[in-house]
């Protein structure tokens, strides 16, 4: 029996702000969303990770993506949030000024072909997306979790 074609891939997308900037993570890699709580730092580590948390029994590091992407303000404030995703079965938390909302964007939204995003490595961009008329960053996760 021949198959019928298949819908057009359709992706859900957690957005979250730094500063002004939109961007999104795929929600597939997403664990959770928290409130952000001080982390221990540690001695000798890259300065874009802010520390170590204890997420529900287990020691889990934090990413600053402010720092991770560049921006001169990379204080983080008293209502950040910190989003714990799940990459090749590690957790780690990345601290975002703000999670805003969970959406679905179309295949034919997203493009691949990267344009240049001032200040920002290219590595860390899986594409380009768009949604109500705004272009969204979407985000490259393996980079952004490699130190």
């Amino acid at each position: 029996m021949k198959e019928g074609k298949t819908k057009m891939a359709e992706k859900q997308y957690v957005f979250l702000k730094l500063a002004e900037e939109e961007y999104g993570i795929d929600i597939l890699h997403v664990r959770e969303i928290i409130n952000y709580q001080e982390t221990t730092k540690l001695p000798n580590t890259s300065n874009v990770i802010d520390g170590v948390i204890n997420f529900r029994g287990n020691i889990i590091p934090v990413i600053n993506l402010k720092k991770r992407f560049n921006y001169n303000e990379t204080i983080v404030k008293e209502n950040s949030k910190i989003i714990i995703v799940n990459m090749r079965e590690i957790n780690i938390g990345l601290i975002v000024d703000e999670a805003s909302h969970i959406s679905t964007l179309d295949e034919k939204d997203i493009e691949d072909s990267l344009e240049t995003v001032e200040g920002m490595d290219q590595k860390y961009i899986a594409g380009i997306g768009r949604m109500n008329g705004k272009i969204v960053i979407l985000l490259n996760l393996s980079e952004i979790i490699s130190l």
